[in-house]
């Protein structure tokens, strides 16, 4: 089965009964587009010949809404989220590191860490 982006949304249009141009309509208004996007700018999306980016693809969450989970398989299937995320263990190590060779002042990088720390103690 393919996992690409066009047939990632062409199964969620079909699963919720939509049509290319009901979804174009919905896009627009999100837009604050008065009479919504084109069809075929949806078309294209669905066979692959433009990509979207990150913005249209949280913008068409909002208009279809969608789950967190519809939306993460949209983005990886466009290529925006890697498939295997870090563990919660990992991302806090990874931002600790980070607040650790920032620019931040001392002082500042302190305050960091406590507050990140002090969250990731709430989370076990």
């Amino acid at each position: 089965m393919s996992n690409t982006f066009g047939d990632v949304l062409k199964r969620i249009r079909s699963e919720k009964g939509l049509s290319q141009r009901q979804i174009a309509i919905k896009y627009g208004i999100i837009q604050g587009k008065e009479h919504g996007a084109t069809t075929s700018h949806i078309a294209a999306w669905e066979y692959g010949s433009r990509k979207p980016r990150r913005k249209s693809i949280d913008l068409l969450v909002l208009a279809l809404h969608l789950t967190d989970a519809e939306h993460a398989e949209l983005l990886i299937a466009a290529g925006f989220m890697p498939e295997n995320q870090p563990s919660l263990h990992e991302a806090f190590v990874l931002l600790k590191e980070r607040i650790k060779t920032s620019d931040f002042t001392d002082e500042t990088k302190s305050g960091f860490l406590k507050f990140v720390e002090e969250v990731e103690l709430k989370g076990e």
